[in-house]
């Protein structure tokens, strides 16, 4: 562990997702892809042959894939690696003011409104921190080897040069999970990426209301949020975020509510739809504050949809949220039927008393008590259920169409005051087909319509069915089925799906399994670290894509028309080009008696799947938003954009004066006995710090420079701060910077300066809040341990993660982290210095995850044992040494906390 000078980090108090074929005994062709649903007869199972069984094996050998959005760009961006060497313009935020709806004589929602930002927003640049791969990393898992060139896949640029010239190039599709507070990561894809009218689908989840407790998790092990201090997150950003949204109560909630919506409904394309999810507390403020964004003609449902089955309350139980579905234009909105499929005997429920059975003869009649009940156990062999269904309108025909028509030796009379659907000829092809049925000579004529013809139960906008998120990862987790639903109504693959609050990934988890690009943010680091590991070991059906070969095939099978070419080309395997789906034929009295072409429905939930195929999460980046703030400023600019003032500046102070430093692993605290100001000129260092260590009797000096709350302090800004020091009369070997945020890059050590790195307590922060008794304002914290172990075979090399120093939210103090305090670590085994390649994922301690022993299970014996038990442990598995010499290892807290170490390989 290197120890070289101490590293002293203040740490904060952490506060804060058929086809048909019978369709009846008809001498018609049906419109539409046509599939045999009957199995074929069963025969006695054959010996196999030494050659059949070597072919099974491999059948059912299964192999993993992803989908790739070929048709689909995304804007070029700084990684945290090239960022440090973009110009003082390239960092400095733009302007982008959205622009809202006229407002004419429509009624509002008042409340004390706080007046619109005239200025805009500012659009941060977003930055890269790192690339993932599932399906290098599941490759890995089945000791595969690394797949460098699969890292390709993010590129797409023009040249080398091109990775510098940020936003200006179109680089290859990868899906987005954004740290950032969501308004300003908004701003940054409108006004820096021109993303306005390229967003499909929103799904807004935001807080039901402005309690503390359903906002924020404190780490991804414990889902508990009490509203104390061990109840706080760790990450300033998310405690900003509670502290600023709460401070005017209902009015701050609307307030900003409304703002992100206006953000959202500039996202949108025209064809577009925002589904927002909300409680019964504030469900009535918030549908007039849609009306007021969208506009009330752009309201396209309100749906309830059951969350329990029971709930305590002293008036009316609540067992339902609510959402709120908005089009971007109601009248080019994109919408899909989706239907809920039926079993036999729901089916005949759903066609309540105009269900009969047809006979294997061809006759009808009415179904038996029995057979309602139980159709496949007591239906005769042979035999299927229709549906009767009117065969008259309403309106006297002056042409005939009223008369009685004649069938089975019966003249069958129009109902009085009606008429005929279709013409005489054409009920004569009902008959032709077997088409007409009767109850009983006193019934009325009708046409029938047999059960493979039934897509389904429509979804409406009352969801019934009790809804919850299974295998529960975040404390405000939607259940996977109410976003599904969304999505497959409101898109098509490869559509782009936005959630601006992550949570627990439900959006991307459903936006990913169902083929659609998508881009999700959240303010809270743990909320991030949830996300990448749900992403990370997620495992899909491979749906059958209908830009493939295989595609071709099974489409040309389900349509009867013939097989199309490839495309000069080649197939591209893009999903924007749909899916294979299961189908029924769209049948009715005309297109039966006319012999009409109609399109068949397209069941969106039912893609055709690809046998023996694991699919893995698409590739991803992992970004933040680091604002202008970060960046040290250069000559003329305003140096308190980056440097505390205020009260913030004293009450930092007042800490430093009342608080021993904590050592931690360097077991060297700091105790300030005197700080004065900054004798010399500086734009950075604020006092002169007299200190002692471990309480002994010998005074040292030490520079202090105390950045602003919202700073992430980079390398470049610790090293001009030193030069300052050296620059001054002043005798100091020890620049105290205190911040809540560093970069990977912060050194601890500028030529002669020790630079003690120190975290400030999150009670600085949340002002309103008083410092609990026994919490330390800063703790001494230092480097992670890591070793590269070279004793192996063939010359390979192994890294292990030993330990760190970690902040203990419940106490508010120091201890050493080990594999429990561990959420993630990652491994770039050949580190280029441009971008972090998550090579190696391990998830230490996580052998009893669901999701990760779903993703072994089907893997099976594909699976590599050693990399497996690497897996979920603080060793990676051995390797061979990087071409670069050089490898970077990045470490993710329980608590959501990053830390990125790069070393050097001999």
């Amino acid at each position: 562990m290197d120890t070289s000078g101490a590293v002293i980090t203040a740490v904060a108090d952490v506060a804060a997702a058929m086809v048909i074929r019978g369709v009846g005994p008809t001498r018609r062709t049906v419109r539409g892809p046509q599939r045999r649903h009957q199995r074929s007869p069963r025969r006695a199972p054959a010996v196999p042959s030494a050659r059949s069984s070597v072919m099974a094996r491999r059948a059912t050998t299964r192999t993993t894939d992803q989908y790739t959005h070929p048709s689909a760009k995304r804007a070029n961006l700084p990684t945290e690696q090239t960022g440090k060497t973009m110009s003082d313009t390239d960092r400095r935020p733009i302007l982008y003011q959205p622009q809202s709806r006229e407002i004419d004589d429509e009624p509002i929602l008042a409340w004390n409104r706080q007046p619109a930002n005239q200025d805009g927003h500012a659009a941060h640049p977003l930055y890269v921190r790192e690339k993932v791969h599932p399906s290098a990393f599941v490759k890995l898992l089945q000791g595969s080897g690394e797949q460098p060139q699969l890292f390709k896949d993010f590129n797409g640029l023009p040249s080398p040069d091109a990775a510098y010239e940020w936003y200006q190039h179109a680089a290859n599709w990868s899906n987005r999970l954004i740290h950032g507070e969501s308004s300003r990561v908004m701003a940054s894809l409108l006004g820096r990426e021109s993303m306005s009218g390229k967003v499909q689908m929103i799904y807004f989840d935001p807080p039901y209301g402005v309690g503390y407790r359903s906002n924020f998790q404190v780490s991804v092990n414990n889902r508990e949020t009490p509203e104390k201090a061990e109840g706080r997150p760790h990450d300033t950003r998310t405690i900003r975020a509670f502290r600023d949204t709460y401070e005017r109560n209902i009015h701050s909630y609307l307030d900003l509510t409304r703002e992100k919506l206006i953000l959202m409904r500039e996202l949108l394309a025209d064809t577009g739809s925002l589904f927002m999810q909300i409680g019964d507390d504030n469900v009535l403020r918030v549908g007039l504050l849609l009306d007021e964004v969208f506009g009330s003609e752009n309201r396209v449902a309100l749906i309830p949809y059951a969350t329990t089955s029971s709930s305590s309350s002293s008036t009316l139980p609540s067992v339902a949220d609510f959402l709120l579905w908005y089009a971007k234009d109601r009248d080019q909105f994109k919408s899909n039927p989706v239907f809920e499929p039926l079993t036999r005997t729901e089916k005949i429920h759903y066609m309540r008393s105009y269900a009969m059975v047809e006979l294997a003869d061809g006759t009808t009649r009415d179904l038996k008590k029995k057979e309602r009940r139980d159709p496949d156990k007591n239906l005769p062999p042979g035999s299927r259920i229709v549906q009767r269904r009117p065969l008259d309108s309403q309106g006297t025909s002056s042409t005939g169409r009223s008369e009685p028509y004649h069938w089975n030796g019966i003249d069958w009379p129009c109902p009085p005051g009606r008429h005929w659907s279709v013409s005489m000829e054409g009920i004569d092809r009902l008959a032709h087909q077997n088409r007409l049925i009767a109850v009983d000579e006193d019934s009325t004529l009708q046409w029938k319509r047999y059960e493979n013809e039934l897509p389904g139960r429509r979804i409406n906008n009352l969801w019934h069915s009790q809804m919850h998120a299974t295998d529960k990862r975040y404390v405000v987790q939607t259940a996977d089925q109410v976003i599904e639903r969304c999505i497959l109504m409101a898109t098509d693959p490869g559509d782009l799906v936005l959630d601006p609050t992550c949570g627990g990934a439900t959006t991307a988890v459903a936006a990913e399994k169902w083929g659609r690009r998508w881009i999700t943010c959240d303010t809270s680091p743990v909320a991030v670290s949830i996300a990448r590991q749900r992403l990370s070991t997620a495992t899909f059906t491979y749906w059958t894509l209908a830009d493939s070969a295989d595609g071709a095939h099974q489409e040309a099978e389900l349509s009867g028309k013939p097989e199309a070419p490839p495309p000069e080309g080649g197939w591209g395997n893009d999903p924007a080009e749909g899916f294979v789906y299961e189908r029924v034929p769209q049948v009715s009295a005309s297109v039966l008696a006319y012999d009409l072409d109609s399109d068949p429905i397209m069941l969106v939930d039912q893609p055709r799947k690809k046998r023996a195929v694991t699919r893995v999460t698409s590739p991803l980046t992992v970004e933040s938003e680091q604002p202008w703030a970060t960046v040290i400023p250069l000559e003329g600019s305003d140096d308190e954009t980056v440097i505390a003032h205020g009260d913030f500046s004293e009450a930092v102070e007042a800490a430093l004066m009342n608080h021993t430093i904590n050592g931690g692993r360097d077991n060297a605290d700091m105790t300030i006995r005197a700080l004065e100001p900054w004798p010399s000129d500086s734009e950075l260092l604020a006092w002169k710090a007299t200190y002692t260590i471990n309480g002994g009797a010998a005074e040292h000096t030490a520079a202090v420079m105390v950045a602003a709350e919202d700073v992430t302090v980079p390398g470049e800004m610790v090293r001009e701060a030193a030069r300052e020091i050296t620059d001054s009369a002043e005798r100091a070997d020890v620049l105290l910077v205190v911040a809540y945020a560093y970069a990977a890059d912060a050194p601890p050590k500028v030529g002669r300066i020790t630079v003690a790195r120190a975290q400030m307590n999150r009670d600085l922060m949340i002002r309103e809040l008083s410092a609990e008794t026994g919490h330390e304002a800063f703790v001494i914290i230092g480097e992670p341990d890591i070793r590269i172990l070279d004793d192996y075979p063939n010359g390979q090399i192994a890294v292990e993660v030993q330990g760190y120093d970690t902040f203990d939210p419940a106490t508010g103090n120091a201890s050493e982290g080990g594999p429990d305090d561990v959420a993630c670590w990652m491994l770039d085994t050949d580190h280029d210095g441009e971008s972090f390649y998550a090579r190696r994922i391990h998830f230490p301690g996580a052998d009893e995850d669901r999701q990760i022993k779903k993703l072994l299970k089907e893997l099976g014996k594909n699976a590599d044992d050693v990399e497996q038990e690497a897996l979920t442990a603080m060793r990676s598995a051995p390797f061979d040494p990087p071409e670069r010499r050089r490898i970077a290892v990045k470490i993710v807290t329980a608590t959501g906390m990053e830390m990125t170490s790069v070393r050097d390989v001999a």
